[in-house]
Order: structure tokens, then sequence, then C-alpha cells
């Protein structure tokens, strides 16, 4: 019996490589700013200059979408941009109109903490025409008179179907080859640690073309108080899963939210998706009959032609005021012992070490090519006294930081 009934892609894209993390007196993730200038080659074109916002880490690079027309202005890849307070429009083929202070330098390598702060957001972006969302950072500095944004790089090779790499510390834009990447080499570079499993493949035939443990186990993570079941009946209609398939899963469905407490008791909607298929209306009329005498109400949609959203949406909306209020759990305050997990910082022959409890619990526990895991890291070590114990050892800007085997450059 076949169990999957919609595939799902997600992948992260990060491009170069990540040898050197900096230690920072502080931990605030707005703080994390590193003001960089990159060298652009595109086509064999002599190099220009692209500013770029580092934030974290080495090559967590969101570049200047108006510095890259500029460099891209005559291959097959130029575009022209739009900018304002909260959008962007981009369309490949267009010609980009100068507005000055393109391609110029970052001068300070650091932001001024009295400037605006470079602050990633999910932002509407229309590109070719399509509306569609990125993470980028949309940018103005007081003395500015035009907004730039400044996105993902990879996300940018993806939008334009380039070829992008590194070369001789230069970026490397090749516009004749479409834009690759190597799941293996993500696998074997560390890339999926921190992640569940992934799966690269094809969402209308199934075609799984890569995997990384494709088996694990994921527990349901959903806490909401109006379950939605979606039933994709041309799976059905398909013979990928029959009928009694099912009503099988739905009742195995309804048996794991019981495991949850009172997660089986709150209200429910089924919407029964793509209906637009032949053959759906008869499973739909199955189904109903089985949830016949129940309070769970079916509603047949299509996500294709959305036929059945309105009705869908506004049995939602109707049933919202009736959920019981939600439940609060205040807060365990978590106090730090600073005697937990002790730490030493020893100078020797120009390198500082940091070595202890504290150290191998960290080194044991963070992913330093997860986001948020980075933030945790540099928190402990302003938290525990770290930084300021570097500090008092005489630990002074670019110098050498060994923590286990990991090497960094403490910066402040």
């Amino acid at each position: 019996m076949k169990k999957i009934l919609t595939i799902i892609i997600s992948f992260t894209l990060i491009i170069g490589s990540l040898n050197l993390f900096c230690i920072r007196s502080y931990a605030d993730e707005r703080d994390f700013e590193y003001l960089r200038n990159l060298d652009v080659i595109a086509d064999g074109k002599d190099p220009i200059n692209v500013k770029y916002v580092d934030l974290n880490y080495d090559n967590a690079s969101y570049v200047s979408l108006r510095d890259m027309a500029v460099a891209l202005k005559g291959t097959h890849a130029e575009y022209s941009l739009t900018v304002n307070e909260s959008s962007v429009t981009l369309t490949k083929g267009g010609s980009y109109t100068e507005v000055g202070g393109e391609n110029e330098e970052f001068t300070s390598l650091v932001r001024n903490k009295k400037s605006p702060e470079y602050t990633r957001k999910r932002n509407r972006f229309t590109q070719n025409g399509a509306a569609v969302y990125y993470y980028t950072i949309i940018y103005k500095g007081d003395d500015e008179k035009n907004y730039d944004c400044y996105m993902y790089l990879a996300d940018l090779a993806l939008v334009l179907n380039v070829d992008m790499h590194y070369e001789n510390g230069a970026l490397v834009i090749d516009t004749s080859k479409p834009f690759t990447f190597d799941p293996r080499r993500l696998e074997d570079e560390g890339y999926f640690l921190s992640t569940n499993s992934v799966l690269v493949g094809d969402a209308t035939t199934g075609e799984i073309y890569y995997s990384y443990n494709p088996d694990a186990s994921v527990a349901m993570a959903s806490t909401t108080k109006l379950m939605t079941f979606l039933l994709v009946m041309d799976e059905i209609s398909k013979g990928n899963l029959s009928l009694d398939d099912t009503v099988e899963d739905f009742e195995k469905i309804m048996d794991e939210l019981a495991a949850y407490g009172e997660l089986a008791e709150r209200p429910q909607i089924v919407a029964a998706n793509k209906m637009d298929v032949p053959g759906a209306e008869e499973n739909l009329e199955r189904l109903r009959a089985h949830l016949k005498g129940t309070d769970i109400e079916v509603y047949p949609i299509s996500a294709a032609t959305h036929t059945g959203l309105d009705d869908l949406l506004n049995a939602i909306i109707r049933m919202l005021p009736e959920l019981p209020a939600i439940t609060v759990f205040p807060e365990e305050e978590i106090t730090d012992d600073e005697n937990r997990d002790p730490f030493t910082v020893q100078h020797t022959d120009g390198v500082f070490v940091v070595s202890g409890p504290l150290a191998d619990r960290l080194l044991g526990s963070v992913n330093f090519a997860d986001h948020d895991s980075l933030n945790y890291f540099h928190r402990t070590l302003r938290s525990r006294g770290v930084i300021d114990a570097l500090r008092a050892a005489g630990a002074g800007e670019g110098d050498t930081v060994v923590m286990g085997d990991m090497e960094f450059d403490f910066v402040e």
C-alpha cells in the first residue's frame, strides 16, 4: 500500500564552503552583520565590485541586486529592477537603469550602529510578472536616496538559472550554463545534519532523484485547534490507494491525535482535494458515507481550478469563534548555574585555547551550519563569560581561538 499522497521537496542551497567562524562579543542576531566587497566576473568580463552582507557566518552572502544588475549588463542574464520599501520587481531580459552608487565599495566592514539595521524579512518579489516571496534585505541608508535589495546568492542563481562558483576569491558567473547543484556533495559537507530527511524528485511523477534518510520517521508536530485533513482523491482513482486504505489511514491519524491528549476531540474539517480528476466524485461520496453520523464535514476542493476554496475558508472562519480558549502554560524560568560546566582559557604561543566541560558540551551540541544553533553558540559564549575571559587573557582583534578541533578568529 502506497502511503505517500504528496511529495514535498525541501532543500537548502549554500554556495561556497564554510571554513571559519568569528567569535563576537555580542550575540543578538541583528549584530551579526559583516559588510563585504566581492569581485564578480560575468562571462569573462573585467571584474566588477558587488557589495554583499554576510549574516552570522562566512558565505551566507546576500548580494546587492543593483550591483549585480550592472555586473550582468550585456549578458544572457541581465535584468531590470525596481526596489521600494517592501517589495522588489525583477524582470529577466530587461534593461537596468542605474540610480547612482552601484558597485561602490563598502568603506566600513561593520555597520555603523547609528545606521539602519540590515534586517532579513520575507518580502514580496515580482519575478517576470509572477508574485513570489523571498527572504531578502531591503535597505536604504540615511544618506542614500534609493532602496537596494540584498538577496541570498543561491536564490539569485536559481532565479536567473545561471552557473555561479568561486574561483580565487572571485565570484565567476557563466550565463551560458544553467544553475546546478550536487546534493551528494552537500551531504558530504554536512549540510543535511540538522534535517530529518531530504527528498529531491519530481512531484508530478513521484520519481525520486536523491534521498537522504528517506525512511526517517517524523513525529506529528501540529498542535492547531482546527485539524484540516488533505485527502488527495486522484490517488484513489489511480489505484495508488483504495478507499479502505484511505479510511484506515484516517482512523490511524485519529488514533495518533488521541495520543496527544485532547487533539482528537477538537473540531475537524476534511478537505478533499483534486476534485477535478475523473472519478473523484464517486470516491468523495464513499468517503462521506464513511463519515456519516459524525460531526466532521467534508469540503470538496481543487487547488488547480480553485473550486470550493471559498466554501472551505468560510467554514473555517465560521468555526473559529466556536473553538475553546487557548490553554496558556506559563514559561518555566531557567536559571543558569555559573558553576555548571566550567571552562578555562589558556594563552600559548599566540593561541587562546578554551577547554573544559563547557567547551565539550557546546561542541557536541552545536551545528555550525545551522543559523539558530550558531546563535545559541554565540549567546552561550557571552552569557557564560567566555568572551570576557578571552579579553581578560589578552585576546584581541584577529587573534586565534581554539576550542576542541575548531579554530576561530576573535572579532571585537
